[in-house]
């Protein structure tokens, strides 16, 4: 059972990538859809709100890093649920 070990981390280590490269769409794609516009309305606000010049880039960071966390989040609790599957097999 311990062979199992390997591709489990090699799937962890290639999803990070995969999930920084996904991050790093997401955030790309969030600043070309904000560096395009002036305003944007913003639901419960009475008034549009005026895009500054640096928002831009703020956004894309926030979106990578939000996007990058939760993914490797929702990958280490199907790794948890795969050890702790691997630790019942091994007790039977």
């Amino acid at each position: 059972m311990n062979l199992l070990a390997i591709p489990i981390r090699m799937a962890l280590r290639y999803g990070r990538w995969m999930a920084r490269g996904a991050g790093l769409t997401v955030a790309a794609l969030m600043f070309a859809a904000i560096d395009r516009r002036d305003e944007l309305n913003v639901p419960g606000m009475d008034q549009p709100y005026e895009v500054g010049v640096t928002d831009p880039y703020i956004a894309a960071v926030v979106v990578y890093v939000v996007t990058v966390k939760v993914l490797i989040g929702v990958m280490m609790r199907f790794h948890g649920a795969a050890q702790d599957h691997l630790a019942r097999l091994r007790r039977h």
